[in-house]
């Protein structure tokens, strides 16, 4: 019985001393999220949208890229991919999408979207289905 009361206490001891090492370790590690710079995009310059990654640019406006769909074509038919983003500027916001055209087989005939929201035109310049969208935005006013 004496030797089971000591493993029994050799194993408590090795466990808390495990423990509480672990918890200094982790204790030592700074993690300040506050000073993360946000990256300020400017308008009539090209930008890549990420999935569900926010760009901000100059004047409050943020753009995220939410989803992907398709349409499935018939043989030599149309096709269309979409990117459906939402903007935010303010307390305004709305979803909207860019889309790339073509023809089934044909890569050299593709069109990109141009969208006027607001004050904004977002042009689609490049298209990475399920993972990023390149876009101009300007501004108008």
């Amino acid at each position: 019985m004496r030797g089971a009361q000591k493993i029994v206490f050799t194993s408590i001891v090795f466990l808390v001393a495990l423990l509480s090492n672990r918890t200094m370790m982790y204790s030592q590690i700074k993690s300040d999220t506050s000073k993360m710079a946000t990256k300020i995009f400017k308008f009539n310059k090209s930008v890549q949208i990420k999935m569900n990654e926010e760009v901000h640019f100059e004047d409050s406006l943020t753009v995220l890229l939410t989803s992907f769909s398709h349409k499935r074509p018939f043989v030599g038919g149309p096709t269309k991919a979409t990117a459906y983003l939402t903007v935010f500027n303010g307390a305004l916001s709305e979803s909207i999408m860019l889309s790339i055209h073509g023809t089934e087989g044909k890569s050299d005939i593709e069109s990109f979207d141009t969208l006027i929201w607001k004050e904004y035109t977002f042009e689609l310049k490049k298209f990475d289905y399920d993972t990023a969208v390149e876009v101009i935005v300007s501004k108008t006013k």
